[in-house]
């Protein structure tokens, strides 16, 4: 039997003791990437602030199934991403460090309508 893991069968638990890194929030901004206090983005798109621990300039976010439009790396604390257009749904989000694997994983981390 083949069990597929994804964030909906990994206890948090389990995710933060694996190292890398963590995703403690993420804000709706706007072009500026000032957080304008909104929980939902546009399915035209728009813009996000992923705030957490362990981030690094070697670095890709994908939500969904789908590579953000573009990621700024801002510090060890802080990712700013371009989000593209996508159906209205709640999106796990995943940041991961592109030279060791790591990946830090958000269920429910956007939400387009």
């Amino acid at each position: 039997m083949t069990t597929k893991i994804s964030a909906d069968n990994i206890q948090a638990s389990t995710l933060s003791t694996l190292g890398g890194p963590k995703i403690a929030n993420i804000q709706v901004a706007n072009s500026t990437y000032v957080a304008n206090g909104s929980s939902t983005v546009s399915t035209t798109g728009g813009y996000a602030i992923i705030n957490g621990t362990g981030f690094a300039s070697n670095v890709n976010v994908v939500i969904g199934n789908t590579l953000a439009s573009a990621v700024s790396y801002v510090s060890s604390t802080r990712i700013n991403i371009q989000i593209p257009a996508l159906t209205a749904n709640s999106y796990i989000v995943y940041v991961t460090l592109t030279d060791n694997g790591r990946v830090a994983v958000k269920p429910n981390g956007i939400t387009t309508a």
